[in-house]
């Protein structure tokens, strides 16, 4: 047990997790484990929620534990998850969601809760919940209807390649791109539509990843998944770009 007041705890607990996984981002990015990398900086992003809060205020609310509960859900570890909802209130969406996980109810409550009130915390949910339901096509549109924790798209186009459907990933990165520029959420955009053998889709997506400043080319000349976008013959022009 750590010491302290729940809100020191839940404080401390956060900077470890956030410690521990930008360790662990470093450690598979070093291996061109990119997918691995994502997962790890949305329980980062998420653990910082309660780690920025100020003290006294709102540390331990329903919404600061929901997004800690989020993040062992990312992990995988539904037990820390329940125990962590035991200390407290915890948002409705976020134990709808976990009722799914452990198969005790559909996702009929999480989607109307969603419906309800569209935050980027109960989208996340639903997010997670599309995702289990290998629904890539839903995942997309709630990706695309805002802001959601850093990552978290990243981490939904990793299972949807892990499942075998690069075009789907792609597809959900497209929907993250139109909410908001991220240089790498390009890149590994860039990589699906690569592996989904669509070289054009593929380029073009590359083209627009380095104009939101991606520029690691050495990794896209050795990367396998834009083997097919190599052979293009604007290709070389990227690189001078």
């Amino acid at each position: 047990m750590l010491p302290g007041s729940p809100a020191t705890r839940t404080r401390v607990a956060a900077g470890i997790s956030v410690a521990v996984a930008l360790l662990l981002v470093v450690w598979a990015w070093s291996r061109g484990a990119a997918w691995t990398a994502g997962v790890f900086v949305v329980v980062a992003a998420i653990n910082l929620v309660p780690l920025l809060a100020r003290e006294g205020a709102g540390t331990g609310s329903p919404e600061q534990r929901a997004y800690a509960v989020l993040a062992d859900v990312l992990r995988g570890d539904l037990s820390a998850a329940r125990t962590r909802t035991a200390e407290g209130r915890v948002d409705p969406a976020v134990i709808a969601l976990l009722d799914v996980l452990d198969g005790r109810a559909d996702g009929s409550q999480v989607r109307r809760l969603a419906f309800d009130r569209p935050d980027p915390l109960r989208r996340a949910c639903l997010v997670v919940l599309e995702v289990s339901c290998r629904d890539w096509g839903a995942v997309a549109r709630v990706v695309g209807a805002g802001p959601l924790p850093g990552g978290l798209a990243s981490w939904a186009m990793g299972l949807a390649r892990q499942a075998g459907q690069p075009a789907q990933a792609a597809l959900v990165g497209q929907a993250a791109l139109t909410v908001g520029g991220d240089p790498e959420t390009a890149y590994l955009t860039a990589r699906s539509w690569g592996a989904a053998r669509q070289p054009e889709r593929a380029y073009e997506t590359l083209v627009y990843a380095r104009s939101l400043g991606w520029d690691d080319l050495p990794a896209a000349e050795a990367e396998p998944d834009l083997a097919q976008v190599r052979q293009l013959s604007a290709w070389h022009a990227l690189l001078r770009s």
